[in-house]
């Protein structure tokens, strides 16, 4: 087992997560200058921030039940089928956040981008929880 307590790279989890969806979000606005190195780091950076908590939110309400489901199936054993569970709910989430603060009608455009970022970043969540958290315990603990 890791020597890091697993709320720590729950947090780390979310922050990467987060970062991957600010720059989904950055490419698919259109808003990225890649020439401009520097400043697409820091805009990236500040994105993160603001996504963070939304991120959080919906891993708590949505991923970690999703998760402790797919245990109790024995569903977690690789990392596609939480890559799967983490695109799903990822993309629930997003949509579900578009729907409470979107001022917006809710449209296609809208479940799109909830695929796209949402999914995206549940994927690299479930990817990156079945490396750091799943697959520590298996090692830690063949027989359980």
């Amino acid at each position: 087992m890791s020597k890091v307590p697993i709320a720590i790279r729950f947090l780390l989890i979310n922050l990467l997560a987060s970062i991957s969806v600010a720059m989904v979000g950055i490419v698919y606005q259109g808003d990225a200058d890649v020439t401009l190195g520097v400043s697409v780091l820091k805009y990236v950076l500040g994105l993160s921030v603001i996504y963070f908590p939304f991120v959080f939110v919906s891993s708590v309400v949505i991923g970690i039940p999703s998760l402790l489901l797919f245990r109790k199936m024995n569903w977690n054993g690789t990392p596609a089928k939480l890559a799967i569970l983490g695109g799903v709910a990822g993309t629930l989430a997003c949509f579900l956040i578009f729907a409470i603060f979107a001022e917006t009608n809710l449209s296609i455009e809208l479940l799109s981008i909830s695929a796209l970022a949402g999914g995206i970043g549940g994927i690299i969540s479930g990817v990156l929880w079945w490396l750091f958290v799943e697959n520590l315990e298996t090692e830690a603990n063949p027989n359980a």
